[in-house]
């Protein structure tokens, strides 16, 4: 693939590769028929070869073994949370992925079980104060500092703190 689609193997292949990688759609089950199905999915003018690098080796980009293709696997569970705001109007955001071994996950998923985003309050923000956007799991909502709650609170510093943000 990298001799196929030619100039530099990080600008090449290598930008392949990594977008499949960090695309979503690729998870630790992917096969590596799943795999091929998504670069060839992410290669854009390049898909053929790619298809052809990997036919190369033996790899059919088709439906894996999981009975799944890689762009069909369910996305990783994930919780985002951005502050935003502040005196300083500082940005910062952290997510964490649940279908991981990321340590924070399992208090996180405890978290998840107590935290009904309908029930938080809204309402404008103070001003110098920060506002969070949360997505749990594809639920979203955005609360002022002020009406964060004991678990949103803490959830905040699991998510921002793997990130290195706080």
């Amino acid at each position: 693939a990298a001799v196929g689609i030619g100039g530099s193997s990080w600008e090449g292949a290598g930008r392949v590769w990594y977008d499949a990688l960090t695309g979503g759609r690729v998870g630790p089950r992917t096969d590596f028929s799943g795999f091929a199905l998504e670069t060839v999915a992410v290669a854009g003018a390049h898909a053929a070869v790619v298809r052809e690098a990997w036919a190369t080796v033996g790899v059919s980009p088709r439906t894996s073994a999981l009975g799944a293709s890689a762009s069909s696997l369910p996305a990783p569970e994930r919780v985002t949370v951005r502050r935003t705001g502040g005196f300083a109007g500082l940005v910062s955001s952290g997510s964490v992925d649940l279908d991981t071994d990321d340590p924070r996950a399992t208090e996180v998923r405890s978290l998840l079980d107590r935290i009904d985003l309908r029930r938080v309050a809204g309402g404008p923000p103070h001003p110098d104060r920060f506002v969070y956007t949360f997505d749990l799991r594809g639920a979203q909502a955005t609360v002022p500092e002020q009406h964060l709650t004991d678990d949103l609170r803490r959830l905040v510093d699991l998510v921002l703190e793997g990130s290195g943000e706080r």
